[in-house]
This record gives structure tokens, C-alpha cells and sequence, in this order.
């Protein structure tokens, strides 16, 4: 049955691949997509393997052909659309609704960044990353600046993570020495 099959699209994402599978279906080709399982297993061999085909029957691949070309979104070259006025006026409305700020406050972002250490210095050098992230913290509580509601979030649970790490150690430090 294979040699009836002909390839009419190849894909990178086994994604659009479906999503193309999808809108043939629906119009009543039998369509199959050879290499999707092993794309989306091990992602990094689509290019090696060709990425994912879509193949149909010999004898609907003109239809199909067609289908999908129709069912394509028409994209301008990157860079030849210019944008209208009224759409960033839009946007900038909807970000003061929502209230938020273009620009990340340094306070929050270094919270963000402790909270991250914090929690990697569970799995990745449990004792070195915690200090890290305890030293952006004590950086953090001579902050002049409030923080935001995240940002309060984000600075207590690192906190919280590298208190727990800390105790974790102690406990493990002293059932090694009673040994």
C-alpha cells in the first residue's frame, strides 16, 4: 500500500503536520503522516529524517494538493506590513486595563531570579546554589523599592525553599557526624 502513497507535504513540527492531516480529513481524504512518532519522540533528528510527510493516495494527491493551499494562511514577507497606528493604540490600552508595566522593575526580576535559584538549588549543588540565591535575597532587602505583588510571592517562597534546603543539610550533616 505504501507504493500507492505520495508524499505532498513534508513538515518540521509534527504539529502542523496533524493540523494539516486535520483539514483533509475533514474533507474525506485518507491521508497518513509517516515519521511523527519519531520526530515527536526525539525532535532533535527531524532534520536528519526529513521531517514529518504527510503522504495520501496516489489518486487524491492533486485534490489534497489543493485543499491544503487553499487552507494556508497568506503571509506577507517578514518586514513588508506596516502595522497601523490604531493596533498599537489597542494594545497599549489593553496593557494599562490589564495593569501591567512594559518594563520589569529590577526588585521583581531579581526576586524571580533568587526564587529560580532557589529552586534549582534543590536538584544542582544543594548547599552552593542556596547560598546564591540567599545572597540575591539579603541584595533584595536592601531594595528601596517595593515590590510587586509576583514579586513579594516569589521573594517569600525563596525564602522558604532555601530555609528547607538549609535544614535539609543540617539534619543531613549531623546523621552523618553521629555515624
Amino acid at each position: 500500500m505504501s507504493a500507492d502513497l505520495v508524499t505532498i507535504a513534508t513538515f518540521a513540527e509534527p504539529a502542523e503536520a496533524t493540523l494539516a492531516r486535520g483539514v483533509l480529513q475533514q474533507e474525506g481524504i485518507p491521508c497518513y503522516l509517516e515519521g511523527e512518532e519519531v520526530i515527536a519522540a526525539l525532535w532533535l533528528l527531524g532534520n536528519a529524517t526529513g521531517g514529518v510527510k504527510l503522504q495520501v493516495p496516489r489518486e487524491h494527491a492533486e485534490r489534497a494538493v489543493a485543499i491544503l493551499e487553499d487552507a494556508a494562511p497568506q503571509h506577507e514577507e517578514p518586514g513588508t506590513a506596516e502595522p497601523e497606528p490604531a493596533d498599537f493604540e489597542a494594545e497599549a490600552a489593553d496593557d494599562a486595563e490589564a495593569g501591567e508595566a512594559r518594563e520589569t522593575d529590577p526588585g521583581d526580576a531579581l526576586a524571580v531570579r533568587a526564587f529560580r535559584a532557589a529552586v534549582l538549588g534543590i536538584f544542582i549543588l544543594p548547599p552552593l546554589v542556596s547560598l546564591y540565591s540567599m545572597w540575591l535575597l539579603l541584595r533584595l532587602s536592601r531594595n528601596e523599592k517595593p515590590l510587586s505583588t509576583l514579586g513579594t510571592w516569589k521573594y517569600s517562597l525563596a525564602w522558604a525553599v532555601n530555609l528547607l534546603v538549609c535544614g535539609f543539610i543540617v539534619v543531613l550533616v549531623r546523621m552523618i557526624c553521629r555515624s
